[in-house]
């Protein structure tokens, strides 16, 4: 994986204050790519799903959280829509 190791070695990573401050009622995060090119695309983000603010419910989940959760959780313990 060396292009993701070129990629991790561009990056850079900081914290921003008024999101730090938020946390844990929210998480958000910004994303700010530069390209080549001068372009800048930024993204920003509140919270994720499967956080307290921004619940994933069964009818909702994919196969990341059949992946991630099958199997490792109690079935009594899965909240179901």
């Amino acid at each position: 994986m060396p292009d993701v190791q070129a990629l991790l070695k561009r990056s850079r990573s900081g914290r921003i204050m008024k999101y730090t401050e938020l946390y844990p009622r929210r998480m958000p995060a910004k994303i700010i790519v530069r390209m080549q090119d001068g372009n800048v695309i930024e993204h920003e983000v509140r919270d994720y799903p499967g956080l307290a603010t921004h619940p994933v419910y069964m009818g909702r989940r994919g196969p990341k959280f059949d992946t991630l959760v099958a199997g490792r959780v109690d079935e009594g313990a899965i909240r179901r829509d």
